[in-house]
């Protein structure tokens, strides 16, 4: 597995690390539109489960519609990303009912009603979460984080929030601020 903007032999690392026989074959991903932008980690993810799904590792069907964020480390972590609320807000409205996260995203996932979020440490994880071998991670709880407040994002960001009132626009904003809390946190605790 390679990518056009790596070095060839991180293909073979991930293939060691992870416990997952990927394909040696030449594998070809089109992220299609390509008028839409792509760019950062968030893709990682959802490409190596798509290939494990063709490999037959990850069974179709096994949990319903869902869509996959995160970036993958090199030994088979799954990190946090940033714009897992997007994501949920556009689950929600596309129909899909299940959005596989980084545990550490979990809880700003959550603040999306209606969304079944589960949340997702390594890859292995992950495959058993989709083929409903596995149960979700359970995520650290935030604490109450004091003087949350709601501010205006992006001029793009309207259209993710059309639909949503403005009493679930701010509960959805204090979520997600003590859910990044709470993964600094973490994070800060994790590095001690």
């Amino acid at each position: 597995m390679t990518a056009l903007d790596q070095a060839g032999a991180s293909g073979l690392e991930v293939r060691d690390r992870t416990g997952f026989a990927f394909p040696a074959d030449r594998i070809t991903v089109n992220l299609a539109p390509a008028a839409l932008r792509k760019e950062g980690t968030s893709f990682d993810l959802p490409i190596a489960l798509g290939v494990l799904a063709a490999t037959g590792a990850v069974t179709n069907g096994r949990i319903g519609p869902f869509a996959v964020v995160g970036e993958l480390a090199l030994d088979g972590q799954i990190q946090a990303v940033r714009g897992v609320l997007a994501v949920g807000l556009a689950c929600r409205r596309q129909g899909i009912d299940t959005l596989v996260v980084p545990v550490a995203n979990h809880s700003e996932a959550q603040a999306v009603e209606g969304l079944r979020v589960l949340g997702a440490p390594t890859l292995r994880d992950a495959v058993g979460l989709l083929n409903g071998d596995a149960a979700a991670a359970t995520p650290p709880t935030p604490e109450p984080l004091a003087g949350a407040s709601w501010h205006k994002g992006k001029k793009g960001a309207k259209a993710q929030w059309e639909g949503v009132s403005p009493a679930q626009r701010r509960e959805i904003a204090r979520k997600a601020a003590r859910a990044r809390w709470a993964s600094a946190k973490a994070k800060k605790n994790a590095t001690r």
